[in-house]
């Protein structure tokens, strides 16, 4: 973990930004094991002064056991070129994750698979879709209090890369989530996102609010 960590920041010069992520997102649950989400995020770069993505997620969850959840999920983005175009993605994703408690922290172990469609304009050469492996590692305290500190850190390996096939992003989080009763809960963060092995790399500041609103 310590490698995974530290090895990123020693490579090649970076391109650094800032920026604020924005989402609401609304759960119901339809039975004790199934629910259902709708979600919408707007994500704020270049210094937090333009739009880069905006994104609805459509999903449904399971809960198979008190340790393992399954969840598909559907997502329609529209992200900002650099000619100011926002091109057109649709993504579809299947989470699996794993719950381990402790007396004072959960751990939760998530594998994620995640295919992306692009929607270029004809006169541009991308690949499509692109398949990624998202694995994240989360410890949340378990405290009995409203709120609940956490550390995550993810990493994503690409699966047909066009060089080969390699980590190219990593994601390091600190935050906290606020439940204000049954219904209503808040969330903020400060994350680092990374690219790495990939050409002109950008590290991403991120502020991060989350909404959550529970049916």
């Amino acid at each position: 973990m310590a490698l995974l960590v530290c090895l990123p920041f020693l490579g090649a010069s970076q391109v650094n930004d800032f920026g604020i992520w924005t989402s609401i997102s609304v759960g119901k649950a339809l039975t004790k094991e199934l629910s259902v989400s709708l979600a919408e995020d707007v994500r704020f770069y270049e210094n937090a002064s333009e739009i880069s993505t905006i994104y609805t997620d459509a999903g449904v969850g399971y809960e198979i056991n008190r340790h393992v959840d399954v969840e598909l999920h559907y997502r329609f983005i529209r992200k900002k070129q650099l000619d100011d175009y926002y091109e057109s993605r649709q993504r579809w994703y299947a989470d699996v994750s794993y719950r381990y408690r402790t007396r004072y922290v959960d751990f939760i172990f998530r594998e994620r698979y995640q295919s992306q469609y692009r929607q270029a304009r004809s006169d541009r050469k991308t690949l499509s879709p692109e398949s990624h492996l998202r694995s994240k590692i989360t410890a949340r305290a378990d405290m009995d209090r409203p709120y609940r500190p956490y550390f995550s850190f993810e990493w994503n390996y690409q699966l047909n890369g066009v060089g080969g096939n390699t980590v190219d992003n990593l994601r390091y989080r600190v935050g906290a989530d606020y439940k204000f009763n049954k219904t209503y809960a808040l969330g903020l963060y400060y994350m680092i996102n990374k690219e790495v092995n990939v050409v002109a790399p950008v590290t991403d500041y991120v502020v991060g609010v989350d909404i959550e609103i529970s049916l």
